[in-house]
């Protein structure tokens, strides 16, 4: 778990991708490339931004993330394999094609910190007043939208990982998010929570125009 994000931490500080690393040197070159696509952005942190680079690998090739990013995952956190969740993931993922990359949007990601900063401050969890916020902050630009939540994971691939794996969701609506061909953005935001520590809003976009 902290040796997937300390090696990401280097190479996005190094502002290039290492090919000597497992489990990055089993993806191709323009893969990782594609992945890391906000170089630019500078309204996410650089853990906002681990985060997206996972959501970007596993769109980009769902089947090669199952055998690297997430067999590792399982491995290092002893993870059962048979779980029902992490058993339907591996299933989903082997039988997914590729997928667009998400594109960081500051709007979207206004959306995200204002829900994370609110969240954090009083403590609660869910999605309290989701279409009032698009309005405010969306005006319209996207044709749909989506919104994670994790609580109480630190890390950029604890947090990726508890929405993809989605234990306990009967819905599978956090991974469904991740994983739609749909969406074309996303704003992510990282702030404190008043309960568990530590809180992360993920607001998803479709834009038919893009």
């Amino acid at each position: 778990m902290r040796f997937l994000t300390v090696i990401f931490l280097l190479l996005f500080t190094a502002n290039s991708i290492s090919q000597n690393n497992y489990p990055y040197d089993k993806w191709k070159p323009k893969e990782l490339v594609a992945a890391n696509n906000f170089n630019s952005v500078s309204f996410m942190d650089s853990t906002e931004k681990a985060v997206l680079y996972y959501v970007n690998l596993v769109r980009i090739n769902p089947k090669l993330f199952c055998t690297t990013f997430l067999q590792e995952y399982l491995d290092l956190n002893n993870l059962d394999i048979s779980n029902l969740y992490v058993a339907s993931l591996i299933a989903t993922l082997n039988n997914s094609k590729s997928r667009n990359v998400l594109l960081a949007d500051s709007n979207l990601f206004e959306m995200a910190r204002f829900h994370a900063i609110c969240m954090g401050k009083s403590g609660m969890v869910g999605h309290k007043d989701f279409e009032k916020r698009i309005k405010k902050y969306l005006k319209g630009k996207y044709d749909s939208t989506g919104e994670n939540c994790s609580y109480g994971c630190r890390t950029a691939i604890d947090i990726f990982m508890s929405l993809l794996i989605d234990d306990g969701i009967s819905s599978l609506g956090h991974r469904s998010n991740i994983l739609t061909i749909d969406f074309t953005s996303v704003g992510i935001s990282i702030q404190p929570h008043k309960k568990y520590g530590i809180n992360c809003v993920m607001d998803f976009g479709f834009d038919s125009l893009k």
